[in-house]
């Protein structure tokens, strides 16, 4: 389940307690993090508020920027699959 899905992204975020280590301004493939947004969950997930290269705007999870899993809005797989399906066989 993407977080970036929800319309009301608020109402499950349990605290907002900061992180220790701030990485806005960080870039992480075409994302970059315009600050943080909450926790949610036991453990207490990050969330940042992201813009990516495309102009859209969206919430991921720290861990998924962090290891690479989470690279755009979206925008990224749909530009994969245009030149996939492009090529001239």
């Amino acid at each position: 389940m993407s977080i970036a899905s929800h319309t009301n992204i608020s109402s499950i975020l349990t605290n907002t307690n900061p992180p220790k280590v701030d990485i806005s301004g960080m870039r992480y493939s075409r994302l970059l993090v315009l600050g943080f947004y909450g926790r949610r969950g036991v453990g207490g997930k990050a969330f940042y508020s992201c813009q990516c290269d495309c102009g859209n705007s969206c919430i991921i999870e720290y861990s998924k920027l962090k290891n690479g899993h989470t690279s755009s809005c979206g925008c990224l797989h749909a530009d994969t699959n245009r030149v996939v399906h492009s090529i001239d066989i």
